[in-house]
């Protein structure tokens, strides 16, 4: 199959798709996520966990969710130490805080949650300390028994900046360090949880819950089409041989949109005086570029993928010098110009930053590039290149100086 003839049909197919959900979308409202009305930042999501995960709480569930969660730990916890058990988020500790802190009897389960950010120093060795002095109450249980789950998008394990190789590979050994990513082993309690729920409107919820997460970390967007255009295409040799071609040039497909997406906002960059500092590379995680709009100010914005293969994109205020501290002055400027919805997020070298989301304001893009069409389409239409100009052309207004 000639493949302008492939691309034309994938093309129709598409087009179908979308005519086919514009025509139930009184009904189904395929869009729609009450998420779109609450920024779910690393605190709001340890809630939702907590919640889920606390026998007492208003889901009317008692411990069934906790004790789903502990089976996949190996836990070993007995069904009445879940009905029985206590749950709280932001348990401060010596030198810290637990996100999400389970205790029953001498049995403990902490949850460190790292959506975005990064680890503290010693971060989960302090935390395993804290396992260990509960456990030291009672010998006769083991490790598994306390575990702790490092929660990151896609199941990294923590830095030796938190805790060292070597003590790392023991609790996981051991069964007490188990590393999840949201897209997998957490969605895959949150199905279960939906499956053993009885109550329809805590269902509704959860299956919400679920699909913020195959959006926000799996990138996955809605699959029918895909799952109906691989139907398609594999009956088919020709359209098959069309496919791959297709997949094969997608890398060079990207890095061309790439270079374009490159050239549009550098000629930008030399009318208004700005720099940019190209350094995006698909196979990297955070690669990303900046640009520096005031060669005074101690500040760039600056676009970053925090994955490889263009994912988990996120943008913000960048410090140019590891030895600029915190401006709160350029911090009010900026909650005074409503590009920040939050006093928070400020992370090392970030003055301020958030993540990629079709609802954002600024930047309406998905967060994962490499697994959606929608950032590379925009790219191509040149409507990538004029939200980032316009974006950076916000900050530069918000914090430019008396003799900027």
């Amino acid at each position: 199959m000639e493949l302008h003839k492939f691309l034309q049909i994938v093309h129709v197919k598409e087009k179908g798709f979308e005519y086919a959900k514009q025509l139930y979308v009184d009904r189904l409202a395929p869009d729609f996520s009450p998420f779109e009305f609450i920024d779910l930042d690393e605190m709001r999501i340890s809630a939702i966990l907590a919640w889920l995960l606390d026998p007492h709480g208003s889901h009317g569930q008692g411990g069934r969710f906790l004790n789903l969660f502990l089976q996949k730990l190996s836990a070993g916890w007995p069904l009445d130490a879940c009905e029985q058990a206590q749950v709280k988020t932001e348990s401060w500790i010596d030198g810290g805080r637990i996100d999400v802190q389970i205790t029953s009897g001498h049995r403990c389960c902490i949850i460190e949650n790292k959506p975005w950010a990064a680890d503290q120093p010693d971060q989960l060795e302090r935390y395993l300390n804290q396992l260990d002095f509960l456990r030291s109450q009672d010998q006769t249980l083991t490790q598994s028994a306390y575990p702790l789950v490092y929660l990151t998008a896609n199941g990294s394990p923590p830095t030796v900046r938190s805790i060292s190789e070597l003590e790392q590979q023991d609790r996981i050994n051991a069964g007490q360090l188990h590393c999840w990513a949201f897209r997998s082993q957490l969605l895959d309690w949150i199905t279960q949880c939906r499956a053993v729920c009885r109550a329809d409107r805590v269902a509704i919820f959860i299956d919400e819950f679920g699909r913020y997460i195959r959006s926000h970390f799996g990138g996955a967007e809605d699959v029918t089409i895909q799952d109906q255009l691989v139907s398609d295409i594999v009956k088919s040799p020709e359209m098959v041989s069309s496919a791959m071609r297709v997949v094969l040039a997608g890398e060079a497909i990207r890095e061309n949109l790439l270079s374009k997406l490159k050239a549009e906002i550098a000629a930008t960059a030399a009318s208004e005086n700005w720099s940019l500092d190209w350094g995006v590379s698909g196979p990297s995680h955070r690669s990303g570029f900046s640009i520096d709009f005031c060669k005074n100010s101690p500040y760039v914005f600056r676009i970053e993928f925090e994955e490889s293969q263009y994912n988990n994109v996120f943008y913000g205020v960048f410090k140019k010098y590891s030895t600029t501290t915190e401006d709160e002055g350029a911090r009010a400027a900026l909650l005074a110009e409503r590009l920040l919805s939050t006093n928070k997020n400020a992370e090392d070298k970030w003055l301020w930053w958030r993540s990629l989301s079709p609802q954002d304001d600024l930047l309406a893009f998905e967060v994962n590039w490499g697994r959606s069409p929608q950032p590379w389409a925009a790219i191509a239409e040149g409507t990538m290149a004029r939200a980032i100009v316009a974006a950076v052309r916000r900050f530069q207004d918000a914090l430019a100086g008396p003799d900027d």
